[in-house]
């Protein structure tokens, strides 16, 4: 001990100021430090047994869910290929499939002809616009003041079920009634027929809606259209014999398969309103020129036929979008849909239709694993 104060310089009899500092400097090593090397220690040793505890409850969770046995019902959807995509559920099948979309489905789409004005009257007196879409047919009372606007609304708070009615300004002076269907699929094809007295320019261009209701004088006796009796575009459809079982519905089928068949360029359907069926017509055909159809049936044939002749109007409404159902195959099958969104096929699968192939090898390869 003599010897460490005396290395401090104290056996000199002078304690200085740089003697104490050493004194002090000695204490800390000696008793401070220590005690902070004690204290760092024990604060990692803290720090660690947190970090290790967190670990273990993390552990713990994963080993947990281990035990449920939804974890292993969890499936995973991909797809090799641009033309589809796929959401799966949980505990389906593990599986392997093809998708070829072939077409894609889509709404039908109706703009009218070109209209200066959307708030001046568009019709020369009181009528209906019959609206056929969706297999049903509505009727839109219109007046002798009725605007585009106002048939517009009256189309929305009437149809607006099935399709969406709008107002398009495509350019100075230029109003157009848009048409949509709400829905995609071909059953949303939208046809107009009138009264008389709403302008033209709002209905289908170059299409009639024509033959009244296609009931019968005699329906239980067979009933023959002679070649001649109807025309189409100056073109005779031929002798068209009609069963005399035959009920109002498929008669006009009848005869609508008549006109398709005889090449007139013109194609027809049947329409339902209110438990009567009519014909749909309309031009197909480039150059035609206004849609004309003249009957010179009588009484005793089908009464919905009496002499007439049905002009098509040539500044119309036209048909923008078309239509369509969906068209794929699976695995080699063909399949139709209404709709893009395809969740009837698989069970707990929901397919989306996205593009059409570019080539007929254009497959989309999906897999559904765990």
């Amino acid at each position: 001990m003599a010897g460490e104060i005396s290395s401090l310089g104290i056996g000199s009899g002078v304690l200085t100021a740089d003697i104490i500092d050493k004194l002090r400097a000695n204490d800390e090593n000696a008793l401070v430090k220590p005690i902070d090397t004690k204290i760092e220690t024990n604060d990692s040793k803290v720090k660690a047994l947190d970090l290790l505890d967190s670990l273990i409850t993390t552990f713990q969770s994963s080993t947990g869910s281990l035990g449920d046995e939804l974890l292993y019902l969890q499936r995973e959807g991909s797809v090799a290929g641009e033309g589809v995509s796929v959401s799966v559920e949980d505990g389906v099948n593990i599986q392997e499939f093809s998708i070829r979309v072939d077409q894609l489905a889509k709404s039908d789409v109706v703009e009218s002809g070109s209209f200066e004005s959307t708030d001046k009257s568009i019709a020369s007196g009181n009528g209906t616009l019959s609206i056929n879409i969706n297999n049903k047919t509505y009727e839109v009372d219109y007046e002798s003041t009725t605007t585009l606007e106002n048939l517009r609304d009256e189309i929305n708070k009437f149809v607006g079920d099935d399709l969406t009615a709008s107002i398009l300004q495509v350019g100075d002076n230029s109003n157009k009634l848009i048409l949509t269907s709400k829905v995609s699929g071909a059953d949303q094809e939208i046809l107009m027929s009138d009264s008389g007295n709403l302008d033209s320019k709002i209905l289908n261009k170059n299409a009639a809606v024509f033959g009244g209701d296609l009931t019968s004088t005699a329906p239980n006796t067979p009933e023959t259209i002679a070649d001649g009796d109807i025309t189409i575009n100056g073109t005779s459809i031929g002798e068209v014999v009609i069963p005399g079982t035959t009920n109002s519905e498929d008669k006009a089928g009848i005869i609508a398969q008549a006109i398709n068949d005889a090449g007139v360029g013109a194609t027809a359907s049947v329409v339902e309103k209110n438990g009567k069926f009519s014909l749909y017509i309309e031009n197909t055909d480039d150059g035609v020129g206004d849609l004309t159809i003249t009957t010179n049936a009588n009484g005793e044939t089908l009464s919905g036929l009496a002499s007439s002749t049905t002009t098509g109007n040539e500044d119309g409404a036209t048909t923008i979008q078309e239509a369509k159902d969906a068209m794929f195959q699976y695995n080699g099958i063909d399949i139709t849909r209404s709709t893009n969104e395809v969740s009837d096929l698989r069970n707990g699968i929901t397919i989306s239709l996205l593009k059409v192939k570019e080539d007929d090898e254009d497959l989309n390869n999906v897999s559904v694993t765990q």
